[in-house]
């Protein structure tokens, strides 16, 4: 048998990503949907009129960059009870979703929006792509370790 040639047959996933560049788009997804929706909140607020083609401009962006994250969420909803709460919000019945798709945003600023900007922002920053970093607290993963920490403890007292 060749290098070439796997030991065993069947089907085995190989993949790589790249996470700074992925976690780049998504940032810039999230922003640019932020904007967007800044830029027709503050026209509408203003008196100014909406051009249908800025206004499917900013629908596009809003819904990919909520589209990017549904998926994820739904992934981690189980363990992670801010997902499924956002999830409601934006899928559930009447949710932010459902009423986006019907809202005009040449004609209206609706002030549930708000809201669903302000959870997008935060499903993005919960799912790490708007962090820079993160600090985790580790915990002794070795048993012999961690008993002989605990048996310390128990001396220092």
């Amino acid at each position: 048998m060749s290098d070439s040639e796997p030991s065993e047959r069947g089907t085995r996933w190989d993949g790589y990503s790249n996470y700074e560049k992925v976690s780049d788009r998504y940032a810039r997804s999230i922003d640019d949907a932020l904007n967007a929706w800044s830029w027709i909140d503050a026209a509408h607020a203003e008196n100014a009129q909406v051009r249908p083609a800025d206004a499917a401009k900013a629908r596009s962006q809003i819904k990919a960059a909520a589209y990017r994250l549904i998926p994820e969420m739904e992934n981690d909803e189980d363990e992670v009870d801010l997902y499924a709460d956002i999830l409601e919000r934006w899928l559930g019945d009447d949710g932010y979703i459902e009423r986006f798709e019907s809202v005009s945003l040449t004609t209206s600023s609706p002030g549930w929006m708000h809201d669903f900007m302000l959870t997008l922002r935060r499903a993005g920053w919960e799912l790490g792509y708007l962090k820079a970093g993160r600090s985790q607290q580790t915990e002794i993963e070795d048993a012999d370790a961690r008993a002989d920490a605990e048996a310390k403890a128990m001396f220092e007292r």
